[in-house]
């Protein structure tokens, strides 16, 4: 599979494609109403610039996709984003936390449930 995948011709000679790598250093965003409801009901308050949002487009349920060839580029002026990198990195710290914990709780349930049907097997056929 490439990167990204053709899903429209947009007049002026641009394409809508499909994105399979990370979002960076995107310069400008239309943002649709239903992603906006999402971004509120699932990233609210917003802490991140968009491209975080978008790199994680599963957890916060966005359909994302881009325009080539970029009809906007930003070629100057300073990014105050490093500065403020440290809130992802403990969001980051967070989300590491639960899913390590979702992790334990399926290990836990698959290895309950394998115990369980040995458990089964053995009042069934005998042996326990």
């Amino acid at each position: 599979m490439g990167r990204t995948i053709k899903i429209s011709d947009i007049e002026g000679g641009y394409e809508e494609m499909l994105y399979f790598r990370k979002f960076t250093s995107s310069a400008a965003y239309m943002i649709n109403r239903r992603s906006a409801a999402s971004l509120l009901k699932y990233a609210y308050p917003i802490k991140f610039t968009l491209d975080v949002y978008l790199n994680r487009n599963w957890e916060f349920q966005l359909n994302d996709t881009l325009i080539k060839p970029m009809p906007v580029a930003a070629n100057e002026g300073k990014s105050d984003i490093s500065a403020h990198s440290g809130r992802y990195v403990e969001h980051k710290k967070k989300l590491s936390a639960k899913i390590n914990k979702m992790k334990l709780r399926v290990k836990t349930i698959i290895a309950r449930n394998i115990y369980q049907f040995i458990v089964l097997l053995k009042i069934k056929f005998g042996g326990g």
